[in-house]
């Protein structure tokens, strides 16, 4: 070939190249670019790893010091949870591990050493941390929401529960309570009924709608059945009401009595005698006087159903009857006085 040809032919293809060089060239940037880029993301990738990993381990760390301390707090002193690992694939499995008096219990041996109270500690103080943890905002916000959640607790872990809700209740923006256990219910409101924010709402049967939801007077919902046949005499000696037992006086006069001398009966050992009996040996060991002796006897038998205070239909009488007998129990059933 001809050394000219030959040459034009080479600076032809030289041209060629540098063309393609210049319309690539963004290209080829770009290229540079993205994999400078993937070398950086691939850095950051690693570090949020690592972050991520601490991040999980300290807030596990704080998780399960808060679950024991609310383990604790609802009365299972003598345990200590700890957080296990599995590293078998690619994702850590955790798991809770149980130490008992400082030994540790093989996850089988779980359900000979939590007793039902426990058991529902624990679920309660698991979701307790997590309620806990949430940050401020977040946590006023929340409606919680608690199914009978004192089932078979005994009383101690009762009374930390209650005081743990009326502490909490300021922080969320509402606290539901769900239970069918007057007891747990009364030992609430025996302590809390005067926090502005506590309300009781009760079931009632019944009517042409069925079931409904009534506002129920905590006040009320405490009292004794002693107290509560107090109300009905007083509102009925009152006249504020027609609803009266000649049962209910009968019952309240040996209440009272036993109440008032509970001591000098104890030292008697007068608790398995008829009322009868107990006045007469009341009498005998000098704790009351032969006039308040006589007055009892005569109340024995006026509150007797079949009286004809009871057995006639003049409420005025029964009214004037219930007012007279309690004022005999408040103002003159005493001690005898020595003289």
């Amino acid at each position: 070939m001809n050394p000219r040809l030959e040459k034009i032919e080479a600076d032809g293809k030289a041209e060629r190249r540098n063309n393609n060089r210049i319309k690539l060239a963004s290209q080829c940037n770009d290229y540079v670019a993205l994999n400078a880029k993937l070398d950086s993301l691939d850095k950051d990738i690693a570090a949020l790893e690592t972050k991520l990993q601490t991040d999980q381990s300290d807030y596990l760390k704080k998780f399960f010091v808060s679950l024991n301390d609310w383990f604790k707090r609802f009365g299972s002193h003598d345990f200590m949870l700890e957080r296990g690992e599995t590293k078998q694939g690619y994702t850590p499995i955790y798991f809770l591990k149980v130490k008992y008096k400082g030994q540790a219990i093989d996850e089988s041996a779980l359900s000979h050493v939590f007793s039902e109270s426990d058991r529902r500690a624990l679920a309660l103080a698991v979701f307790w941390t997590q309620l806990q943890s949430l940050p401020e905002p977040a946590l006023a916000e929340q409606i919680v929401v608690l199914d009978d959640p004192l089932t078979s607790f005994d009383d101690h872990r009762v009374t930390a529960v209650h005081s743990e809700l009326a502490a909490t209740v300021e922080k969320v923006r509402q606290i539901v309570v769900l239970s069918h256990y007057r007891h747990d219910i009364e030992m609430f409101f025996e302590t809390f009924r005067d926090q502005p924010h506590v309300r009781l709402l009760a079931l009632v049967a019944g009517g042409a709608n069925g079931t409904g939801i009534e506002a129920g007077d905590p006040r009320e919902f405490v009292l004794t059945e002693h107290q509560k046949a107090h109300v009905r005499m007083t509102a009925f000696g009152d006249g504020h009401t027609n609803d009266h037992s000649s049962g209910d006086l009968r019952i309240f006069f040996e209440v009272e009595l036993d109440s008032r001398f509970a001591a000098q009966i104890a030292q008697h050992k007068l608790e398995a005698l008829q009322l009868g009996e107990k006045l007469e040996m009341l009498f005998e060991h000098g704790v009351i006087a032969e006039d308040i002796k006589k007055q009892c006897h005569n109340w024995r038998h006026v509150l007797n159903p079949s009286h004809h205070t009871w057995a006639g239909a003049d409420l005025e009488n029964q009214r004037n009857t219930v007012r007279d007998f309690l004022n005999f129990v408040y103002n003159r059933l005493i001690r005898k006085q020595r003289s």
